[in-house]
Parts: structure tokens; sequence; C-alpha cells
């Protein structure tokens, strides 16, 4: 389920409705722009700002719900693209358990800079691990993440959601940090 500036309005309704007909799973995927983006490059983006308060919203949701919510990392806005567009290219990865695969057998870490960590048809699994793309990962969600703006949420665990530095980000967007 995207979450958009555009679509918070309608969230609880959407999901009545999903819950209603027998959804028991679902995926919270927020397009996330930085405060400092323009409104114009934003275009239904969440600004950082904003994170907090929709974390808050999707784990008080869940817990109230009879649907497994899980959240995936957020994805950076690319104002390279249409909404819809990125939209359509969808998250990296289901969550930061997992990662992402290209077809010739790249290796993405489930956040940060869009880089691959090295090929798994031909490189050994430890090689990966350690390649400075999963490094760079392991580094990020190793770390406390827990801050006085928002004890207690699930999804900070992993990392801040309202801190760039953590959402994934599409093969179009620069790699520069």
């Amino acid at each position: 389920m995207p979450l958009l500036s555009n679509n918070l309005d309608t969230i609880d309704e959407t999901l009545s409705v999903i819950e209603s007909a027998g959804v028991r799973n679902l995926n919270f995927l927020a397009i996330a722009a930085p405060d400092e983006m323009s409104e114009s490059q934003r275009t239904g983006a969440m600004p950082a700002s904003s994170m907090l308060q929709i974390a808050n919203f999707v784990e008080e949701t869940a817990n109230d719900s009879d649907v497994r919510f899980i959240w995936l990392p957020p994805l950076l806005r690319n104002p390279s693209l249409t909404i819809n567009d990125q939209l359509r290219f969808g998250a990296r990865c289901s969550s930061d358990v997992a990662i992402f695969v290209e077809p010739g057998g790249d290796v993405i870490p489930p956040r940060g800079p869009y880089r691959s960590a090295g090929n798994i048809l031909y490189e050994d699994w430890p090689d990966i691990w350690n390649d400075d793309a999963f490094m760079h990962f392991r580094k990020r969600i190793e770390r406390p993440t827990q801050c006085d703006e928002c004890p207690g949420l699930a999804i900070c665990a992993a990392d801040c959601p309202k801190n760039p530095k953590g959402w994934s980000q599409s093969p179009k967007v620069s790699n520069d940090e």
C-alpha cells in the first residue's frame, strides 16, 4: 500500500475494505522526500518531517487490526520519474531482512544507495556480505536509532524513518551521499 501525501485521508477507509476482503498481510511503502526538496519535485511524496507521524499511524492501526503490517524501507522520491512510475518501480525489497537480486545476479542491500555488493552468480556470499555496500547498510541499522521524538516505534529499530540516508534509492537516483 503506497503512503503518499494525497492518500492519507482515505487510509482508514482503504484498510477497512482490505480487512473485510480477508487480506491478512499488507506491506506499506512510503515514497518520501527530504524536507528541503521543492513541492514541485516532491509531487505527492511524504516530507521527511511527517514520517514519524505516518510511522506512528501505521503502528497504531496495525495494533487495532487483524491484518499483519510490514513497513518497507521508505523509498527516496526521484523527481526524474512521475510518482506513478516510481510506484510501479516499487520497493527495493520486502524488508530489512531481505536482499534485492537483479536479473544478472547483482545483489543490492535493502536500504541506502542503489549499488551492487557483488554478484550472487559468481561470488561467494561472505565476499558479498562484507562488501562496502552491506557494511554501510549494517552500520546504519546496527547503531541505536531510538530517539526522544519517537520512543517505542518499532520502525525506528531498523533506521530513523525521517532520515533520508536510511531510505532506499532507486537505480536512477545518484549514489552520492
